[in-house]
């Protein structure tokens, strides 16, 4: 599956998210797009595309892809995971969980993945995007699906 072609496909799914984030998790909470991560050091680690807070008060970081998964994206949540569980044990809140949502997975991810015992190491969500055929990201009329990724499709080391 493609995302429908258009000017900014990430950032269009990123805005359509943003104001449904109970897709992802119930009782999710928007604090920022584009978060700028930065460590104790004031050096930025990347930028989260949606950063919230989770009912339970945990930090939730959402990674956002327009093309297939990759085991680079696996790497930049990973620097996500240990700077937000960091701040989480200074400051005795739960564990943060981190989100990847793509249209697809590739083989390199897949693989990356099976190493983290399916993200549980790092609280990790995998989530599949699907957008209904024939529809375009410039209007408001198209429909989003998001589902959980299978995580008995594991690929053999």
């Amino acid at each position: 599956m493609q995302i429908p072609k258009g000017t900014n496909p990430e950032r269009r799914i990123e805005s359509f998210l943003e104001r449904h984030p109970e897709m992802i998790e119930p009782g999710l909470r928007l604090l920022q797009r584009q978060y700028p991560l930065k460590m104790i050091v004031p050096r930025m680690v990347g930028k989260i595309d949606l950063f919230c807070f989770g009912e339970d008060k945990a930090d939730v970081a959402i990674e956002l892809l327009a093309g297939p998964v990759t085991a680079n994206d696996l790497g930049q949540v990973m620097v996500y995971w240990d700077v937000l569980n960091g701040r989480a044990q200074i400051h005795s809140r739960p564990r943060p969980r981190l989100y990847i949502i793509g249209p697809s997975l590739t083989a390199n991810f897949q693989h990356a993945l099976n190493v983290l015992d399916g993200g549980k190491q790092i609280n990790l969500t995998v989530k599949i995007l699907s957008i209904a055929h024939g529809t375009r990201l410039e209007d408001d009329e198209w429909t989003v699906e998001i589902r959980d990724h299978d995580p008995q499709l594991r690929i053999p080391l």
